[in-house]
């Protein structure tokens, strides 16, 4: 027990803290042009600021979840406060837009649901069930996953 223990110990301390470090370090110093956000309808972003960004949206959703089967003490379900609304919004931007190629469907993304994303033919015949449900697959398991923790 106490040997297992110390390996996972040393785990976190060589190989954990120096990719945190390192990081910190990319972000501070150098390197900004890979920590750039991205500028709606131009360019999509640095790639750590997405890889940064993925991370932080995956951790949101899977918080919501645990929140959600864990509860909010109100009674409230954060799949009515947040995911099924964000569900609606993707459908309604999608509508609007009359396109889901390159629509933007991360919930806390800059260009969320943004029309100058997009690109593709603007009449309509990519909005189809199929495709919809594509773009809201991800966040959507996510916050089960968090339920399912939660429920743990």
């Amino acid at each position: 027990f106490i040997a297992s223990r110390t390996v996972q110990l040393l785990q976190c301390v060589f190989v954990i803290a120096p990719l945190v470090v390192i990081w910190l370090a990319l972000k501070s110093n150098s390197s900004q042009d890979l920590f750039a956000e991205p500028v709606c309808g131009s360019t999509a972003g640095g790639a750590l600021w997405q890889l940064e960004f993925a991370v932080g949206e995956a951790l949101w959703w899977i918080i919501l979840g645990v929140l959600s089967s864990v509860g909010f003490g109100t009674g409230l379900h954060s799949g009515m406060m947040f995911l099924f609304p964000h569900v609606m919004q993707v459908v309604g931007a999608a509508e609007a837009c009359k396109t889901t190629e390159g629509l933007n469907p991360w919930y806390r993304h800059p260009c969320r649901l943004d029309c100058s994303t997009t690109f593709g033919p603007k009449d309509g015949s990519t909005v189809t069930m199929l495709r919809l449900w594509s773009i809201v697959t991800i966040p959507c398991m996510l916050w089960g996953f968090g339920t399912a923790v939660g429920e743990l």
